[in-house]
């Protein structure tokens, strides 16, 4: 499968359900032994395929979704992330920083997979802990995900209680 017939693919699935189980499947095809180098079809020109997983968490993060969906769809793309080498490259956060995506810095679960990521660009590391540190300053009380992403982004461990 060639990495822009995949973002095609996703992208051109309407409704984020449908969307969703395809993400959801993007372990098992990394890890499938029926294919050839199953991480090559997750390689496009620009990492355009981040998109729809970053759309995906925005819609997420910003509608009333119950919560044992919303962590469904954490986990999915933080699972396909991590399956596919995924990186979080500049013009994401730059769009989360700059333009239509600003709802992910009111969110510590997109904080958290921040300190997960992936990055192969060093300016991307670097707008992701300003990202970071705008959430946790953002954030309106400071819950057990809010510690663990404070925790990740000063490279230290927490204790339990």
């Amino acid at each position: 499968m060639d990495g822009c017939a995949l973002v095609c693919t996703v992208e051109s699935l309407e409704g984020y359900d449908k969307r969703e189980q395809v993400l959801a499947n993007i372990p098992a095809v990394c890890h499938s032994e029926a294919l050839v180098a199953p991480r090559d079809a997750f390689k496009t020109p620009n990492d355009e395929k981040m998109e729809a997983l970053v759309e995906l968490m925005l819609h997420t993060f910003s509608s009333g979704i119950v919560p044992g969906l919303k962590d469904c769809r954490i986990e999915i793309s933080s699972s396909a992330m991590d399956a596919a080498s995924l990186p979080i490259i500049r013009p994401i956060l730059q769009r989360v920083i700059y333009e239509d995506w600003d709802g992910l810095l009111n969110t510590v679960e997109f904080g958290l997979l921040l300190t997960a990521a992936n990055y192969r660009d060093p300016n991307a590391d670097k707008h992701s802990k300003w990202v970071v540190t705008a959430i946790l300053t953002a954030a309106q009380e400071g819950d057990d995900r809010w510690f663990e992403l404070a925790a990740r982004q000063l490279g230290i461990s927490r204790a339990d209680p």
